[in-house]
């Protein structure tokens, strides 16, 4: 494959990103590509669209909450991420994204919640082996569609920035021609839309 890509582009280059990086890259499109996913079934209600968009926020919840992982390692020494809230840089792309990324964990976090509520209160009263704990997390049970509205909300605005601060951080690298363009966060973006597809239907 990469020799095929050397040959069509006749440019041999150093590695520009190390795996963690990557990773990091592939799992918060995936996220946010399966949160959007979630919302015809869990938000809009489609008929139809409820086991697989249920499915697709469990997708988007496990690859958002694995990527910051990454992203740490990435760091070699996971505790220099709290220079990018002590020394905050705003022409740094990576500087606004340690803010742009709690904000869409957390939307998704409460969203997923919100979203799970109600499944998790009826398998606390079912009595199995994990009743007590999902009664203990649902908190009653209550279904509020203007909180999930809200944290749904909260979520994409999220994921918009994310998407956006990931193609950013990549398209300011001028040395590389096939990055270095304003379209790279939209392509970012429908890819993670299909990798997500097929992350759910897996």
């Amino acid at each position: 494959m990469s020799t095929a890509i050397v040959e069509t582009i006749n440019v041999t280059r150093e590695i520009a990103w190390l795996p963690w990086a990557v990773s990091y890259f592939f799992l918060i499109g995936l996220s946010y590509g399966a949160f959007l996913l979630s919302l015809p079934g869990v938000l809009l209600q489609r008929p139809g669209w409820e086991a697989i968009s249920r499915l697709a926020l469990l997708a988007a919840l496990v690859c958002g909450l694995t990527a910051p992982v990454a992203l740490l390692a990435d760091l070699h020494q996971p505790g220099r991420f709290w220079h990018f809230y002590a020394y905050f840089t705003p022409s740094s792309w990576m500087s606004w994204g340690a803010f742009f990324i709690p904000v869409y964990l957390g939307g998704l976090l409460v969203y997923a919640w919100l979203a799970f509520r109600p499944l998790l209160a009826e398998h606390g009263r079912s009595g199995g082996r994990l009743a007590r704990l999902a009664a203990l997390l649902a908190c009653g049970g209550l279904e509020s569609r203007r909180a999930l509205i809200g944290a749904a909300a909260l979520a994409f605005a999220g994921a918009a920035l994310v998407a956006l601060y990931t193609g950013a951080e990549l398209m300011v690298v001028r040395a590389r021609p096939l990055w270095h363009t304003p379209l790279l966060p939209v392509q970012l973006a429908i890819t993670a839309l299909a990798g997500a597809v097929g992350l759910t239907l897996l």
